[in-house]
């Protein structure tokens, strides 16, 4: 299964994660609502983003109109992971990186 993500980077509140099978064939899309993440580095020293709440609308192509779904604990690891990959890591690393400087102000 391939899972591409759309419109994250890590602070938005609402993304979409599609599904596709082994050729490519389109299966379901999750769209996750008022999304709340958080973003660090986890116990192996990897990059990590945990989802730590969110409305999730389950879409196929059966559907007109999404229902909500409540998403397994394997499903919520799967989307973690896939988000992982859209973040700017050095960038974050970069805006959580405070010297004195930061503190400091120049009246």
């Amino acid at each position: 299964m391939h899972i591409e993500v759309v419109n994250f980077t890590g602070y938005e509140d609402n993304c979409t994660i599609n599904y596709f099978d082994h050729k490519g064939e389109y299966l379901r899309t999750h769209v996750l609502e008022n999304l709340q993440v958080e973003l660090h580095i986890n116990i192996h020293h990897h990059y990590a983003v945990s989802i730590k709440s969110c409305t999730c609308i389950y879409f196929d192509e059966m559907q007109k109109s999404g229902i909500v779904k409540s998403l397994k604990r394997h499903e919520l690891e799967k989307m973690q992971y896939a988000l992982r990959d859209c973040v700017d890591w050095d960038e974050w690393e970069q805006s959580n990186n405070r010297d004195i400087d930061d503190f400091m102000h120049n009246d």
